[in-house]
């Protein structure tokens, strides 16, 4: 716990900062003409939201937040690594972090239908689920590309493995989940002015658990209004949902994220 909470501090303070398959990525770089350079992004960020342990605690955190994002751009394909670390606490409770690394590949990335696969490890100690891996792959299909809008939809089959604990601090408790999913998403870009742009994006995910013979789905939805600062600042609010509608085991189903932060591009 103490070196995740020094790591989410020493990222805060180093410049190098900032859930979830949840990929910003400036669509212009996706589509660019240019080829074999790199971007980088850092985010910071501050927020606000009531992600409890148990339907039965309300309560509210507080959370400070780093992100580092990774853009390799070659002449047909794009390379993304997101990386996210987050340290919360509250007023009842002893403080927790969360995180995750994301990788992803879009292959033939200027194409309107092009293909990507991921990866993804991730861990969240406020909903005491110990480790998450998935790996997936599907199609993303852009709609609508034009000055002011862009709209892109993406669908496609990954793995998840989950690594839970029933009972705070006993390891012993611990158990699996494993199961195919379908993945689904949706994206829209609107460009209102020259500094101001609305990000909205939404995630739908479905499997089937053989084990308890149901079937679990999960949605997830992003807005983000961002101003331009300058050539290379941005400042982001943003308010994500998630829900998740058969629990594995018992914690609130929904929560939501409020956020307000700079981001920094390279």
């Amino acid at each position: 716990m103490i070196s995740r909470i020094v790591l989410a501090l020493l990222l805060l303070l180093s410049g190098h900062v900032g859930q979830s398959q949840i990929l910003r990525v400036d669509k212009n770089h996706l589509e660019s003409d240019s080829a074999g350079y790199f971007a980088f992004y850092a985010d910071a960020n501050f927020s606000l939201d009531n992600r409890s342990v148990s339907p039965s605690e309300k309560l509210v955190y507080t959370r400070l937040s780093s992100k580092a994002d990774v853009l390799f751009v070659s002449k047909r394909h794009a390379y993304i690594l997101i990386n996210s670390l987050e340290y919360q606490s509250s007023t009842n409770s002893k403080p927790f972090s969360t995180g995750y690394t994301h990788f992803r590949i879009n292959f033939h990335r200027k194409h309107k239908l092009s293909f990507e696969t991921y990866a993804q490890l991730q861990y969240d100690e406020v909903r005491r689920m110990r480790l998450r891996t998935l790996a997936g792959g599907g199609i993303r299909y852009t709609a609508i590309d034009k000055e002011g809008v862009d709209i892109h939809l993406g669908s496609g089959v990954m793995y998840e493995m989950e690594q839970w604990r029933r009972t705070e601090n006993d390891p012993s408790s611990d158990f699996y989940k494993e199961m195919p999913k379908l993945s689904n998403y949706l994206g829209v870009e609107f460009t209102l002015s020259k500094h101001v742009s609305l990000n909205l994006w939404g995630l739908y995910q479905v499997g089937y658990d053989s084990h308890d013979d149901t079937r679990r789905n999960r949605y997830a939805m992003d807005v983000s209004l961002n101003f331009k600062l300058s050539k290379r600042i941005m400042w982001i609010n943003r308010f994500g949902y998630f829900y998740d509608a058969q629990p594995v085991i018992p914690i609130n189903p929904a929560f939501y994220q409020i956020m307000n932060g700079l981001r920094v591009s390279f």
